[in-house]
């Protein structure tokens, strides 16, 4: 019986070791829970009021239209609600979030992205209806991601009176250890000499 190694197997082995250094996580604040907060942490991830001294909450303000708890800044005592920050323990090169809310006024939805130095390295934003009932995703890639903020403002109503749901984001890509490169080099050159001796039998 023969053998055969084919570049499709080369192909898979590489597809295999490329997701083992970069993988995305999500947070759908499932596990948030009733009240208020100063700041919610999860998977390395903290979230807090863009607002110094203002909170945030989830189940408070009942579901999200994906029909799932989502957050929300909770409305202060200007009644306004504050946009969302998510500091990313690590960095971060891609995030995305979905926002949006129960209609009632037209929200110009945003996403922005900022380095370790505090400046804004990436931005995306949509403007939606006063009747739409629906979550938009936004999503930025940068490779030195240190956090976000999200939210929406003008010409929402209130401040930014929009839930945050499924907050997903890929962690930055570390440097490898040159004992990590050597075994990985050697892992490739093993399967290509194996390749060749295969074809040359078959």
């Amino acid at each position: 019986m023969k053998m055969r190694f084919s570049i499709n197997t080369l192909g898979g082995a590489a597809i295999l070791l490329a997701a083992s250094l970069a993988h995305g996580e999500v947070i759908d604040f499932s596990l948030v829970g009733p009240g208020d907060f100063a700041s919610y942490t999860e998977q390395g991830v903290t979230f807090t009021a863009n607002t110094v001294g203002d909170s945030i909450t989830s189940q408070d303000y009942g579901v999200t239209p994906n029909g799932t708890y989502g957050l929300i800044g909770v409305l202060d005592n200007t009644n306004n609600y504050p946009t969302l920050r998510a500091d990313i323990a690590g960095g971060a090169s891609s995030v995305s979030v979905d926002l949006g809310v129960h209609g009632y006024d037209a929200d110009l939805i945003f996403l922005n992205a900022y380095d370790s130095s505090n400046a804004l390295i990436d931005s995306t934003s949509l403007l939606d209806s006063d009747s739409d009932t629906s979550m938009h995703t936004l999503s930025l890639s940068d490779p030195g991601i240190a956090y976000v903020e999200f939210g929406s403002t003008t010409p929402s109503v209130d401040g930014s009176s929009v839930f945050a749901d499924n907050f997903t984001w890929t962690a930055a890509t570390a440097t490898p250890e040159p004992s990590s490169l050597l075994l990985g080099a050697g892992g490739l050159m093993t399967l290509l000499m194996m390749g060749k001796r295969l074809r040359r039998r078959a």
